[in-house]
């Protein structure tokens, strides 16, 4: 098996952040060879929950542009409560608290952040079933905004991956252009450094035919995070653990 060859470039060391307190290293490595070769870095974790702590097991669910709702499972009670979320990204939990990304790629593309409160979400009531016309896409997602607080709202931006550092949740976004890094400043995305991907690179055209491409976040041992950018082929990806990230090209 012929091994992978890397170029390694350091794109920036920057030392700003918010309260100046925050510094992250973005790295650029390009493949000579295939990108899968390298690709067994990025196994996600066997933990088939979207979610789950030693209270909750939290699960997703996604209808497009019809809605989406996020479900938590008290552990202890066997309650399960839910509130609209179009569509979960990921969540995390930091400082104690509950913070879920969505993101929707419906039209010009839009994320929110919100604060969950599990506790003050309510239980699902499926409606009534009408035998003429069935269930519609959105009968099946909730439709409440009980236990969540609106943290960020966004529109022709899309959240990729949200992950937390140093008692900060940081994330990578996107114009539908370019990549870039930022944190939540009066519910507003505030751009710390830009990430070297060329999104529109990664259009495929065969045969006169334009094939988009599709991002994937992946959860993965040891704290780290994988963002997946793939068409018919794995194109690139970005490693983020603690104050590193890694920004994977093929050449």
């Amino acid at each position: 098996m012929n091994a992978c060859i890397f170029q390694t470039f350091l794109l920036s060391i920057f030392s700003f952040g918010v309260m100046g307190q925050h510094s992250f290293q973005i790295s650029q490595l390009d493949l000579i060879d295939s990108l899968d070769c390298n690709f067994a870095m990025v196994s996600p974790s066997s933990d088939k929950a979207f979610y789950q702590d030693d209270k909750y097991i939290v699960r997703e669910t996604c209808q497009g542009e019809w809605g989406g709702s996020i479900w938590f499972k008290n552990k202890h009670t066997g309650e399960e409560t839910s509130a609209k979320a179009n569509c979960p990204l990921i969540l995390s939990k930091l400082n104690g608290k509950y913070l879920l990304t969505t993101t929707s790629f419906h039209m010009m593309g839009s994320s929110k952040v919100l604060e969950i409160v599990p506790e003050e979400m309510s239980v699902f009531e499926k409606p009534k079933f009408n035998p003429e016309t069935g269930y519609t896409p959105s009968d099946l997602e909730s439709q409440s905004d009980l236990g969540t607080h609106v943290l960020l709202d966004t529109a022709g931006i899309t959240i990729l991956l949200s992950f937390p550092y140093d008692n900060e949740l940081y994330h990578i976004y996107s114009n539908q252009n370019k990549l870039f890094l930022g944190v939540i400043e009066s519910k507003a995305l505030r751009t710390i450094d830009t990430l070297n991907i060329d999104l529109k690179s990664f259009y495929r055209r065969e045969n006169g035919v334009i094939y988009g491409y599709s991002s994937v976040v992946k959860k993965l041992p040891n704290d780290q995070y994988a963002l997946l950018f793939k068409n018919a082929n794995l194109l690139a990806y970005v490693l983020v653990k603690e104050d590193e990230i890694k920004v994977v090209t093929r050449k």
